[in-house]
């Protein structure tokens, strides 16, 4: 991934990512988790490409158990708040692998991914963590 930018003022890596995905490309647990270690899909000029690659991931997995876990947990890695919001409204499972993205919001200090990790918690899990 680069940083240089293209004519329509996205990064060169992004515009990439997108002719990719229209020439319906595979995406997978590592190509998410990527694009967010590289802040591709950040703030509101990341959504586009964030919304897209989701997506396309769960058109390939509707019969997956457990969807979204790597990019989920990558997300809160990156303390990316936005990108976890979209993944778990996607039904990404904030308690997959032992609530490990929950671990990693808390343990690099992002309260807000932290929060709303926990909030997406079924009721079980939040009243195991309070006790």
């Amino acid at each position: 991934f680069g940083s240089r930018s293209s004519a329509a003022g996205f990064p060169a890596a992004s515009t990439c990512c997108i002719a990719l995905l229209q020439a319906r490309a595979a995406v997978d647990d590592a190509t998410i988790c990527s694009a967010l270690r590289e802040g591709l899909l950040e703030n509101s000029r990341g959504a586009p490409l964030r919304d897209l690659l989701v997506d396309a991931y769960l058109q390939d997995r509707k019969d997956a158990d457990q969807p979204l876990t790597w990019p989920l947990i990558a997300a809160a890695n990156a303390g990316d708040h936005s990108a976890v919001a979209h993944m778990l409204a996607r039904k990404a499972d904030p308690a997959a692998r032992g609530n490990l993205a929950l671990a990693i919001a808390s343990a690099s200090g992002s309260a807000s991914v932290a929060a709303e990790l926990v909030q997406a918690l079924p009721d079980g899990g939040r009243d195991a963590m309070c006790t």
